[in-house]
């Protein structure tokens, strides 16, 4: 998730640039309170807690399978990644990863770091 400062009618305002639903860029756009003169790094600040806000929003789904939220993080950062990048990460997801947590059946909530020491000895 990315996103940037904006000023409208003197004010600084946090814009997010969220995606729906269906994958579609939507923008949000939250006022700061600061105004323009002086305020830049306040409104930095609120921004960046914006951003954490709403990315921590996003991942709580504790009750998916964990290849499930894998995969959806994949296609997400797709665009985001080069592609070769991007092809590593799903061979290595379906080569190696799904397979091994697909048989434990694990919710993202379930996960722990023993499960994930497990996988890789």
């Amino acid at each position: 998730m990315t996103g940037s400062l904006q000023i409208k009618n003197g004010k600084y305002y946090a814009v997010l640039n969220l995606k729906d639903e269906n994958g579609k860029r939507k923008a949000k756009w939250i006022n700061t309170n600061y105004d323009f003169k002086g305020n830049k790094s306040k409104a930095e600040q609120f921004l960046q807690r914006q951003l954490i806000k709403f990315e921590n929003e996003e991942t709580i789904q504790k009750d998916i399978l964990f290849c499930d939220y894998m995969l959806m993080w994949l296609n997400k950062t797709k665009n985001e990644l080069e592609v070769s990048t991007w092809s590593g990460y799903m061979k290595c997801f379906e080569k190696h990863i799904c397979p091994y947590f697909n048989k434990k059946k694990l919710k993202l909530g379930e996960v722990t770091a023993k499960h994930i020491k497990a996988y890789y000895d």
